[in-house]
């Protein structure tokens, strides 16, 4: 941690409140997830109810749904809602106006294409921005990520760079890890290779396909592979070849993230396994439906179906996001008590680089 900073200067009594956001947040969401299920279960028939209630005074939502669902449903009601499928959700969201609550804070619009190539217009609040970021955060807790330790992102979202990369200092309070970053097009698979292999990181966080071009470049030219502690992969699926040839050349374990940018998380793989990912229950309700739209039974395979509980301005509920997964009750691997995926299939997953998404 860097002690000069000035802004650490302000403890005890001026912490910045984005902070104690964090940490407040991070402490909820993991405590849904080590806690007895009836905590995330009561919570999320909460939150899913006073969604769907402020949602019942939105005319252009009860011609979707066809009727009021009421402010005393709970998960159990989302049976009786139709699909949503990309196109649906496309429709609904260039016929309204986004409102929230006030407390929600500011919108910004955003757009996606995710893995179908149609562009999909939505909005975000502040409130949504910062839980989702929160939920990557208490993944660095999950993972037991060291967070003073440098990271290297090489990130289809990255602006280009005057040099080999953009150097951003971390946020002293939480993550004070400086950040390498640079853009997957600005340079080649070699370029990339050369660099990674030149400079001292703990963590490098990419996508799968750019880490595999990678991997086979320094088996190709016979470079020295640095020494990696995890590597974090998103926006594809992650076969089990990769990660033996991640662990054989970094001595690294692969730490898959999955999600979609119209809701945020979705589920992080599991610690202590690379076969199951823990369902984000403070973010998501995630439904396996089989192709009646009925719920599979425990380690079934289904298409996954997620409604987002904090994205009211564009709201994506039973949300079809064109991928396959099977469902567990709870995580095979460690036991925690909120629901697992496994068999992930599909590639509608956004980046999120670096140490925040």
């Amino acid at each position: 941690m860097n002690h000069t900073d000035n802004s650490l200067m302000a403890w005890p009594h001026q912490v910045p409140s984005p902070a104690m956001h964090t940490l407040a947040d991070a402490h909820f969401i993991r405590g849904l997830e080590w806690g007895p299920p009836e905590w995330w279960q009561q919570w999320q028939r909460q939150r899913l109810a006073q969604m769907l209630h402020w949602l019942d005074a939105m005319p252009w939502w009860l011609g979707w749904v066809g009727a009021k669902v009421g402010p005393d449903s709970h998960t159990e009601a989302l049976a009786g809602l139709p699909l949503m499928r990309r196109e649906d959700y496309r429709a609904l969201n260039e016929a309204h106006e986004p409102v929230v609550p006030a407390e929600h804070g500011k919108l910004t619009m955003e757009s996606t294409s995710g893995s179908s190539g149609v562009s999909v217009k939505f909005w975000r609040s502040e409130m949504t921005l910062r839980i989702n970021a929160n939920h990557y955060w208490a993944d660095h807790q999950r993972q037991g990520r060291d967070l003073t330790q440098r990271m290297a992102a090489i990130s289809g979202y990255a602006a280009f760079n005057e040099g080999p990369h953009r150097q951003e200092a971390g946020e002293p309070w939480l993550q004070p890890g400086m950040q390498l970053v640079r853009a997957i097009s600005q340079f080649s698979t070699e370029d990339h290779a050369l660099w990674l292999c030149s400079h001292p990181f703990t963590y490098l966080a990419t996508r799968p396909d750019v880490l595999s071009d990678i991997l086979s470049t320094i088996n190709m030219l016979n470079l020295a592979a640095p020494r990696l502690t995890q590597i974090l992969t998103y926006a594809q699926t992650v076969d089990a070849a990769l990660r033996k040839r991640t662990r054989e050349a970094f001595g690294a374990s692969i730490r898959d993230r999955y999600a979609c940018e119209e809701v945020g998380p979705i589920a992080f793989q599991c610690p202590e396994s690379d076969d199951f990912y823990h369902c984000a229950v403070g973010n998501v309700v995630v439904e396996v439906v089989d192709a009646q739209g009925l719920p599979v039974t425990d380690g079934a395979q289904g298409n996954v179906l997620v409604t987002g509980l904090h994205q009211w301005a564009s709201p994506a509920v039973r949300y079809e996001l064109g991928d396959l997964a099977n469902w567990h009750a709870c995580c095979p691997a460690c036991g925690v008590s909120v629901p697992a995926l496994s068999h992930l299939l599909g590639g509608k997953r956004p980046e999120f680089v670096g140490l925040q998404p």
